[in-house]
């Protein structure tokens, strides 16, 4: 019904109350009909989920008049309690009922396993292993992946080392050892594999960072470099300087390579004779054979003189001559053609240069085996011995003695104002000097093949 109404509905039940409160036991209605009626005088309040109703009753009979009252409560999702209450108002029991009904969410409940997690000692998708402990120094490291080499850890009994970085040259290599000379890497100080630094020399060809490393030839341009001749030194790195370097005539041969001194200001010209305030006899025999002589004396300043291994090794075709205290201060000659060894064009046959004064020879002698007078048989050549003899010439006076030089001139010197014939350069001889010849003078000389 509407509101109008149920406010009627409410005063006439309030009316029939207020009769019923005063009346002597008879019972009264509107109609006076005696007949029995209900009137529900209802109030409801809700509050936090609480709905209370009252509910009087009176009987038009005038026997009792009940009070019922009834709460309904609701105390969570999904469950309801209701209470009835009835109270007596004429000596009539009170019975009071309580009712409580319990509803269920009707959602589904499930159980699901607990997340995957890295530890949990059981393999799980996107993990390589799980051991299930927090070692990292086995098979399986703590965040589930297989130890390898590199990871920065010690996989123990497996790794000598791990410092998990690709630097060789350091106390571990990749390959989480030290550094061996049998290791097949380039590790430790080695300038290549295996080879260098601490190890065992490189042969030709390996890498290095100095001639310490190479066990044959020098380092050249990074690499270990031989060849037969300076020239040949030079014409792999043109800017190596002037000193002793090593040589190798037939490379991975059976030959020994030797040191030999070069001159590459000038070119690339291999040492092969030094003779400083000394000198050679004409007919000694370390001209014509392989046999060295102080072979490992580079000292061009103290008196001495030698003959060194590249005169029988060294292959060249022009023959020199220089001061050993100004290499650029020299005579050379080309012979035209090219031998094996000074040791080859000494003991072939003499080779007659030219028939006028060499004034490199003639100021590299002393005063007294300068040329004096006679100019009659000024001779320069090699082996000079071997073409020009030792027979006295027939210039007579001061101009009859004979001489020559294994590299150098004849000229007629002043032997003290007496002029007769001497020669000049290397291996010197002069008929003066008795048969065989052997006069010979002091020079300070070096003998460059090239």
């Amino acid at each position: 019904m509407g509101r109008r109404g149920m406010r009627g509905w409410i005063g006439a039940s309030t009316l029939v109350i207020a009769a019923g409160c005063g009346d002597d036991g008879t019972a009264t209605n509107a109609s006076d009909t005696g007949t029995s009626g209900t009137t529900d005088v209802g109030t409801t309040s809700t509050s936090e989920g609480t709905t209370t109703s009252d509910t009087s009753t009176t009987d038009m009979s005038g026997t009792a008049t009940t009070t019922s009252s009834t709460s309904t409560t609701t105390t969570g999702p999904g469950t309801t309690s209701s209470s009835t209450t009835m109270s007596e108002t004429t000596g009539v029991m009170t019975t009071e009922a309580t009712t409580e009904a319990t509803t269920t969410d009707a959602s589904t409940s499930s159980t699901t396993e607990p997340p995957a997690t890295c530890g949990d000692g059981d393999l799980d998708p996107g993990e390589e292993c799980d051991d299930g402990n927090d070692d990292d120094g086995d098979a399986c490291l703590s965040t589930c992946v297989a130890a390898t080499c590199g990871d920065g850890f010690v996989y123990a009994g497996v790794e000598a080392c791990d410092d998990g970085n690709g630097d060789e040259s350091d106390a571990c290599t990749t390959l989480c050892a030290p550094p061996a000379c049998d290791d097949e890497i380039q590790s430790g100080d080695e300038s290549d594999v295996d080879c260098g630094g601490s190890c065992d020399a490189c042969g030709l060809g390996g890498l290095c960072g100095g001639d310490p490393d190479c066990g044959q030839g020098q380092c050249i341009a990074g690499s270990c470099q031989s060849a037969a001749s300076c020239k040949a030194l030079k014409a792999i790195d043109d800017a190596l300087p002037d000193g002793v370097y090593k040589l190798d005539v037939d490379g991975e041969g059976p030959e020994v390579e030797f040191s030999a001194y070069c001159d590459m200001t000038q070119g690339g010209w291999t040492l092969v004779m030094k003779a400083i305030d000394s000198n050679f006899a004409y007919d000694d025999p370390l001209w014509e054979d392989a046999t060295p002589m102080n072979e490992g004396d580079f000292d061009f300043v103290a008196k001495a003189k030698s003959k060194y291994v590249a005169f029988s090794k060294v292959g060249f075709q022009e023959l020199r001559s220089s001061y050993p205290d100004d290499f650029g201060k020299s005579y050379t000659y080309d012979l035209g053609k090219a031998y094996v060894s000074a040791q080859a064009l000494f003991m072939g046959p003499g080779i007659q240069i030219g028939a006028s004064l060499i004034q490199y020879w003639n100021d590299s002698v002393p005063a007294t085996a300068k040329q004096w007078g006679c100019t009659n048989y000024i001779n320069s050549g090699i082996n000079q011995m071997k073409y020009l003899g030792v027979d006295f010439l027939p210039g007579g006076g001061l101009c009859d003695w004979n001489g020559g030089a294994r590299f150098g001139q004849r000229v007629n010197a002043n032997h003290g104002d007496t002029g007769n014939h001497a020669g000049q350069g290397w291996g010197a001889y002069s008929t003066i000097g008795g048969d065989p010849p052997t006069y010979y003078y002091d020079t300070k000389q070096l003998l460059w093949v090239r």
